[in-house]
Formats: C-alpha cells, sequence, structure tokens
C-alpha cells in the first residue's frame, strides 16, 4: 500500500492498517477518499488513517455507507 503525505506519515499509517485488521471492503473504502486516481494506483490518504486510527474499522464502514447513499441519489 501506498501513501499520501510524508515518509513518517505514511510508515505511521502503514503500520496502523496492518494492525488494524479491516475487510477488504473497508480499506476500499479508504482508498476511495484519496480520490479516484489515488485509488486506482492503490494511493491511500495518511492522514485519514492516523487521524481515525482509534476507530478505523468504524470510520471506514461509515464512508462505506456515504458512497453508498451518494450513489443512491445520483440515481
Amino acid at each position: 500500500m501506498k501513501f499520501t503525505g510524508s515518509v513518517k506519515q505514511a510508515a505511521w499509517a502503514q503500520k496502523i492498517l496492518a494492525a488494524s485488521n479491516l475487510t477488504r471492503e473497508q480499506v476500499e473504502n479508504l482508498l476511495r477518499w484519496a480520490g479516484p486516481e489515488a485509488a486506482a494506483r492503490g494511493v491511500m490518504d495518511a492522514e485519514i488513517v492516523i487521524q481515525n486510527r482509534d476507530g478505523l474499522a468504524s470510520y471506514a464502514d461509515a464512508l462505506g455507507r456515504m458512497y453508498a447513499a451518494r450513489a443512491a441519489r445520483q440515481h
């Protein structure tokens, strides 16, 4: 996984992500936060991981619900 931000932020985010035991869907939700181009390249926003480290799985689930609601509104 690649991350935005500094080398130190990327290392910290990688450790957090490795310890979080997220599902594939949760990881994809976090990837989408960085934008479609970054997500396609497998780049995740380090700050979103660091800032939400205490409830990362819940945050990732909330992002998924937000994306689903947004897609439903567009239809």
